[in-house]
């Protein structure tokens, strides 16, 4: 007892770096991990949770490849122990399959090949942990957590992802029935003991940990909130807009910081925090963070540091494609961004060079630029994110009917009423819309008019979670809540690969004849009002 309340003491002292971005991208990610100061070393492993088969709120592969490639890191997993699609070995591949995840790198199913027990320091409930044996393989841990709701813990973070995350079956048996039993059979019968489950999953966490010492960091990925956790295959639907990525070498503060961030929001339409929060008081969910405190796992007196302020004034760290036309030769448009996410010409579309002026005239027969498949695995990863064009329909163009889109990033070449995904962007009405499938099932917002003709315009779309905002010329002219993330716009294995500017990606509609297009931007980030107004002066 003195042992833990010295320990408590010294972590009440102790304030922790908690590093924050605004921005879910790629980018960001790999970021938020730079600035925690401790490089990924030797053989690392990245513990994610793959989520049930047709929940669709788990990490993106699209998000986390950079990370994953920058550490050289191989995805690790366990089996559950409540049955479901990742029950066994080969079912719980399937759903990796389907979720794409062995698409970016190798994933180790940690207790593929039998378990072993590690010790706990805190032996109040559990006497040890149970883990995979396939965790001795590795030397650095990055804890990668989806944070959101838990239907048995309240909320789900990284210390949920380092202990019952980390646990095989029966180690899972172990933590759920507070060391009632280390076995799977019967063990959802011996579950009543809540702050002995939730006390348990501190001192199993806290058991990794010591596994890895110095080795191990903390991120957190605040996007998709159900009041579910990723192991519901039906999750019910996110009330929350995603609000960012926080990083810590302290698991308590990174828990408590993405707490604190939900419990702080004030409701409003499309960012209601209220069920996430009654699900966590329900399930005494807080008692985790405090328990692990109390063992010593980490303090939850934290200091807050946006890694977003140093780049500010920097936006072209946020590019993420950029096209200006002045070195495109023939028929081919690059990059201006180390990506390379370089575009084609087709049909009437060619470059034109006057003066200082550099832009591409679509021409009148079928002409588009086409910007690749690649640039639709990133967008794909995004929850925030900007795209912005300069462009000018001639005079004498037509924008009656259907058809004449600026940019569309589509799953399917040819769009129906009910098939297909798309974010896309026409000028006979000035609309932005995001589908989950086909016309019928779209998010939108417009200005209800066409385009004006004859002059150069700027258009910018920024979306942030599920916050919609339309800016033309630097005025905003139309904004929506509601409308569908990337997330659920583009999951999973569904990637759009038609990604097209001056082409519709509809059978019969009409091109973007007679426009021209001067300047193309894609940011990793929603530009502020500020931001857009000084990119279109």
């Amino acid at each position: 007892m003195a042992t833990m309340c010295m320990a408590l003491a010294l972590n009440a002292q102790k304030q922790s770096k908690v590093y924050v971005t605004r921005d879910i991208s790629p980018e960001a990610l790999v970021r938020i991990y730079k600035a925690l100061g401790r490089p990924a070393k030797g053989r690392v492993a990245i513990k994610i949770s793959t989520g049930e088969e047709n929940n669709p709120n788990s990490l993106s592969p699209a998000l986390i490849k950079d990370l994953v490639d920058l550490t050289d890191g191989t995805l690790v997993e366990c089996n559950t122990a409540y049955g479901g699609e990742r029950g066994s070995i080969a079912a719980h591949r399937r759903v990796i399959e389907k979720h794409g995840y062995d698409r970016i790198a190798t994933v180790d199913l940690m207790d593929e090949d039998g378990e072993y027990t590690i010790p706990v320091r805190d032996t109040k409930w559990i006497k040890h942990d149970i883990v995979g044996t396939h965790l001795k393989r590795y030397d650095f841990m990055i804890n990668l957590a989806h944070f959101k709701g838990h239907p048995m813990g309240g909320l789900g973070g990284v210390i949920k992802n380092q202990s019952i995350g980390v646990a095989s079956a029966n180690g899972k048996a172990n933590i759920h029935t507070a060391g009632h039993q280390e076995v799977v059979e019967g063990m959802w019968n011996h579950v009543e003991n809540q702050d002995g489950f939730l006390e348990s999953m501190a001192a199993a966490a806290q058991g990794v940990a010591d596994v890895f010492g110095k080795n191990i960091i903390y991120i957190s990925v605040m996007n998709n909130m159900s009041v579910d956790c990723d192991c519901v295959d039906h999750p019910e639907p996110v009330k929350l807009k995603d609000y960012g990525i926080l990083a810590s070498l302290d698991p308590v503060a990174l828990d408590q910081a993405c707490a604190d961030i939900v419990f702080g929001i004030k409701p409003s339409e499309g960012n209601d925090n209220r069920p996430l929060i009654e699900r966590i008081n329900k399930q005494h969910g807080l008692h985790t963070i405090e328990y692990a405190e109390q063992i010593g796992l980490g303090s939850r007196n934290y200091k807050l540091i946006s890694i977003d302020k140093k780049l500010q004034n920097d936006l072209s760290k946020r590019l993420v494609l950029h096209y200006d036309f002045s070195n495109a030769d023939g028929q081919t448009v690059p990059d201006l961004t180390p990506n390379h996410f370089d575009g084609k010409l087709y049909g009437s579309a060619q470059v034109i060079h006057e003066g200082k002026e550099h832009y591409v005239s679509l021409g009148n027969d079928q002409g588009y630029i086409d910007l690749g498949e690649a640039i639709g695995y990133r967008l794909k990863g995004m929850t925030t994110f900007s795209i912005a064009v300069r462009y000018r329909v001639a005079e004498t163009a037509s924008l009656q009917g259907n058809g004449y889109f600026l940019w569309a990033f589509s799953t399917l070449e040819q769009n129906t009423q009910d098939r297909g995904r798309y974010q896309a962007y026409k000028l006979n009405v000035q609309r932005s819309e995001n589908s989950v499938g086909g016309w019928n099932r779209e998010t939108m917002l417009d200005v209800g008019r066409q385009s004006q003709k004859g002059e150069w315009k700027y258009v910018v779309y920024t979306q942030e979670g599920q916050e919609g905002r339309l800016y033309i010329d630097g005025k905003l002219v139309a904004q929506n809540p509601t409308m569908y993330t990337m997330s659920e716009t583009f999951p999973w294995t569904e990637v759009p690969k038609f990604n097209w500017m001056g082409r519709a990606p509809f059978r019969g509609d009409a091109y973007l004849a007679g426009a021209s297009i001067s300047d193309v931007r894609i940011y990793s980030t929603a530009l502020s009002p500020d931001a857009v107004k000084k990119l279109c002066k």
